[in-house]
């Protein structure tokens, strides 16, 4: 029978997690986030593509699949577009959300293969 960790001990694992992504990616990360057991980094939009590659080849990540992209619109923020990129290793059987912002004059970098 599989346990399920408690809420303090994922959180902890989440932290260290991310933790050891800032430190990969230090010119890019500039938060992490845990909201419900999940995981989310802050990048600014010039650094997706570079941090999607990296977070895909890298061997403590291969998230290999996007799940899906999405965005949310705030209106009345300077920055008012909130980008969300939600990634899944299936070798680590982990999720990842990515997320940053951006507006209605800043083009945001493509990312495909």
């Amino acid at each position: 029978m599989r346990r399920l960790m408690s809420t303090d001990v994922a959180t902890a694992a989440l932290t260290r997690y991310g933790n050891h992504l800032i430190n990969l990616l230090p010119k890019h990360i500039q938060k992490i986030s845990i909201f419900k057991d999940e995981l989310s980094i802050h990048v600014p939009a010039t650094s997706i593509p570079a941090v999607l590659e990296t977070l895909r080849d890298h061997p403590d990540c291969k998230y290999a699949q996007l799940m899906e992209m999405t965005a949310v619109d705030w209106p009345g923020k300077e920055h008012r577009f909130e980008l969300i990129y939600s990634l899944l290793s299936v070798e680590y059987n982990s999720r990842l959300l990515v997320k940053s912002w951006t507006d209605e004059t800043q083009t945001v970098p493509s990312v495909s293969h």
